[in-house]
């Protein structure tokens, strides 16, 4: 179950990358949505994680990407800078639902990123969330969609 705490605003950085791709096929890709959640339901993310406590150990990654029929898309979960998992996606269709997880350990608190690449390894979209100690959550770090 998750808590609440409270209704004081928390700003998250979204960090959109634009690169030199190595073909022109990336400028016409795009990412529709990328957010860190802690469930699925349906194939899309119950809610958008900003700061998550350490008391939760799983944390979804889910993104929609448009226009890479035929490609390759990777979700790269760095921890502080440091590569700990890379899932790789067969894109199908014109329109595709990536969805990758990671179980957290309770001692790796700070920054997490998901990068988003194509199949060149170029990045096209990064996101991040902060993994903080129980307890410490000043603010509402979970948004529920509505």
């Amino acid at each position: 179950m998750l808590k609440i705490i409270s209704r004081l605003p928390v700003f998250i950085l979204t960090i959109s990358i634009v690169m030199p791709a190595a073909n022109a096929d990336s400028f016409n890709s795009q990412v529709i949505k990328a957010v860190f959640t802690t469930d699925i339901k349906k194939n899309r993310p119950i809610n958008e994680v900003l700061i998550l406590e350490n008391n939760i150990k799983k944390v979804y990654f889910y993104s929609e990407i448009k226009n890479m029929q035929g490609k390759k898309v990777y979700h790269t979960w760095e921890h502080r800078g440091k590569k700990l998992y890379q899932k790789s996606f067969d894109i199908n269709e014109k329109t595709e639902r990536l969805i990758s997880s990671k179980i957290l350990e309770k001692t790796l608190t700070g920054e997490w990123m998901v990068l988003i690449s194509d199949e060149n390894k170029v990045p096209i979209k990064a996101v991040m969330f902060k993994y903080i100690k129980k307890g410490s959550l000043a603010g509402k770090g979970i948004v529920p969609f509505r």
